[in-house]
């Protein structure tokens, strides 16, 4: 998570990623991690709209070009999002394990 050529984006609702609500004894995101919630990526059918998808991404401060790490709780949320980017043609990784993995293994420091 060190790696500055990669954006951390956070797919968890707001109330996590501002530490509002807790999750695993933690509040808070992954520091730099920018929040793009997966609701509303897709219509009501599942499906996803391409320039509704740009326009989430770019709205959210990912620029077409970024690589991505993509997170949530624990990684299933998540794939929605590396679904979509992929889709927009980023290069893009799960983060298989996600926040649960990042705070019981102490992997580095929560920001609020």
């Amino acid at each position: 998570m060190n790696r500055s050529a990669y954006k951390i984006i956070d797919t968890r609702t707001a109330v996590f990623y501002d530490g509002e609500q807790g999750v695993f004894g933690k509040t808070g995101r992954i520091p730099g991690a920018i929040n793009l919630p997966i609701e509303g990526l897709a219509d009501d059918s599942g499906r996803f709209d391409e320039a509704q998808l740009r326009d989430a991404f770019q709205n959210a401060g990912i620029d077409p070009g970024d690589r991505l790490i993509i997170y949530c709780h624990v990684g299933m949320r998540a794939t929605q999002a590396v679904f979509a980017a992929k889709l927009l043609g980023f290069d893009v990784r799960l983060y298989d394990g996600s926040f649960q993995d990042w705070v019981t293994n102490n992997r580095g420091d929560i920001e609020q």
